[in-house]
Formats: C-alpha cells, structure tokens, sequence
C-alpha cells in the first residue's frame, strides 16, 4: 500500500526510513549513515506556538505560521527520544502504519 506521507493521519502511528548514505567534507572526511528508522504518533498542528523572543528570554504565544505550516512538517510523538516535537518527511519514506492490536472483551 502506497502511504501519501503529505496527508498522514492525526491520531496514527506510523514508521518513517531514512535509507542510508554517505557523505564527505571539504576535507575528504567521508562519513556514513546506517538506516534510521524513527515511529511518530501524529497530533494535530496547534493554532498556537510559544516562541522564545531571543534576547529577553521570553516565550510568547503566536500563531503558527511560516515552514511549520507547509504539508510535510508533522507535529508528532516521537518514540524514540519520547519527545513531542516538530518532524518533517520531506526526506523520510513513510513505510508503514503501525496498528495498535485490538483488545478482546471475551
């Protein structure tokens, strides 16, 4: 089954994959990445973020707006660091849906 992972549903968990790749720097330093597999429980965008204003260390309440609003950014428990945090899947395959198994009544 083809997962759309721009509309990924609130209230599901899914797994996401990064394959893995290598990279060098300017130095010739190559480095290499295994697969990172990462299960997020999807929640609903908020209409309001707090955000730090910076030099006064204030947070403040402000709509949401700018990248967070584009599809591929989630907000998402993350279940390996077992943070609730901003995700996105711009370069991630969604390779499943994990489902809770049902509880018998009998």
């Amino acid at each position: 089954m083809q997962i759309d992972k721009l509309n990924l549903e609130v209230g599901q968990t899914y797994s996401t994959l990064i394959k893995a790749y290598e990279m060098d720097d300017l130095e010739g330093n190559l480095y290499v990445f295994e697969d990172e597999v990462i299960k997020i429980e999807i929640f609903e965008k908020p209409e309001y973020v707090m955000i730090d204003d910076g030099p006064n260390g204030e947070l403040i309440k402000t709509k949401l707006t700018g990248h967070l609003l584009e599809s591929h950014w989630y907000l998402v428990r993350n279940f390996t660091t077992g943070t609730k945090q901003w995700f996105s899947v711009l370069h991630r395959e969604v390779i499943n849906i994990l489902l809770e198994p049902s509880v018998s009544l009998i």
